[in-house]
């Protein structure tokens, strides 16, 4: 986990989860190699936002930007070019999950001016297409980028409306995300046995789902208060 609270991995398993991401990142740059040989429009942006995402996973953020910029440019110019209703509003959704995966690409390089921006706009975006669930991830980064700034206010507000809309999208992953994300805005905000609560509340949630996860947010208890 960066200090942005970017990255799921945990530091324990760092050995195991390079691993995986090295394998990760071969597999995806050979589906996107793929793509490019077959000509195939849909595939290479979708190949492109993988591989982006995968090095966002990895913490790699300088390497990430590239190929989900790529990607978005790609998506842009099929929802730009779509004539069926059906398919551009499947890529004008996915240049919306482009630019929630680069605004925390850009929270993590510590522009978060442009992380707001990406992910406000993002969040419209989904809003409008009523994808509830990735409308409350991209408030949840909204979230991170205004702690990040030193909008603790906004950051805390926020943070707790995408919690509410991650349960009311029926999302127990997302509800424990959204508190762990929490949980570091409200630490920073110097508000020590708030950030534990939201920190202890997610924990249960993924007491149940996910040990890996678990294992992480179990870790920011004793720097918690």
């Amino acid at each position: 986990m960066s200090r942005f609270g970017i990255t799921a991995h945990s530091h324990t398993a760092a050995s195991a989860d390079s691993v995986a991401d090295l394998w990760q990142q071969y597999a995806q740059g050979k589906v996107l190699r793929r793509a490019r040989t077959a000509r195939d429009p849909r595939g290479e942006p979708q190949a492109l936002h993988e591989l982006g995402a995968t090095y966002l996973a990895a913490d790699r953020l300088e390497t990430a930007g590239p190929p989900l910029e790529q990607g978005r440019t790609l998506r842009q110019s099929l929802a730009t070019q779509a004539t069926d209703p059906h398919d551009q509003r499947t890529y004008i959704r996915a240049v919306a999950l482009s630019d929630v995966a680069l605004g925390q690409v850009a929270i993590g390089l510590g522009d978060t001016a442009a992380a707001a921006a990406r992910l406000a706009t993002a969040r419209a975006t989904l809003t409008a297409l009523k994808d509830g669930l990735d409308a409350a991830r991209a408030l949840a980064w909204l979230a991170r980028a205004h702690a990040v700034s030193g909008d603790y206010a906004a950051a805390e507000h926020e943070g707790r409306a995408a919690v509410e809309e991650c349960r009311q999208a029926g999302s127990p992953r997302w509800v424990a995300r959204g508190l762990e994300l929490l949980g570091h805005t409200l630490r920073e905000g110097g508000q020590g046995e708030r950030a534990r609560t939201a920190f202890e509340e997610s924990l249960q949630i993924y007491t149940a789902i996910s040990p890996r996860d678990a294992d992480r947010v179990r870790r920011q208890l004793p720097t918690a208060s």
